[in-house]
């Protein structure tokens, strides 16, 4: 089955001036490789949206993008080149975002490479693979970094 592919670049979205900047791997091809939002509408999308409103962050006062800006062939990143970390590089030092996450084993190499700290977390499509679709304690204890980071950025509550 062919899937439609969104017609332009989806490059990132949510909120510039969060100072929370959350780096996912690529366009997945049900999700921003069809919508241009990143982390939406396929399963780790639903699934990374659905810990952040748990956690009581609107995924849109946060900033989402990936390592890759294209939807990989077949979904399936095999690596990434200087070109990617090059972009990633300049989009983060105009964002100069004060807590970084790692979407994933790929977001943490690309970072790491970049000699960029940022916090690793497990890819929502981990849990997703062991058939968890609703955030439970586990997701939520993990991804409660965000949360504390967003609050020690902008004080008080989310």
């Amino acid at each position: 089955m062919k899937i439609k592919a969104f017609e332009g670049l989806p490059f990132a979205n949510g909120w510039v001036g969060s100072g929370v900047a959350l780096i996912g791997e690529a366009p997945g091809r049900k999700g921003c490789g069809l919508t241009g939002i990143c982390f939406y509408r396929d399963a780790s999308g639903m699934l990374l949206r659905k810990t952040l409103f748990s956690l009581g962050i609107n995924p849109d006062f946060v900033y989402i993008t990936n390592v890759v800006k294209c939807n990989p062939p077949e979904n399936r990143l095999k690596g990434f080149g200087e070109k990617e970390l090059g972009l990633l590089e300049r989009e983060l030092d105009i964002l100069k975002p004060k807590a970084i996450f790692a979407i994933g084993k790929t977001a943490r190499k690309a970072l790491e490479k970049l000699d960029l700290d940022a916090l690793y977390l497990k890819h929502p499509a981990w849990y997703v693979r062991r058939g968890i679709k609703e955030p439970n304690e586990e997701i939520l204890e993990e991804y409660e970094e965000i949360r504390k980071a967003f609050v020690s950025i902008h004080g008080g509550t989310v």
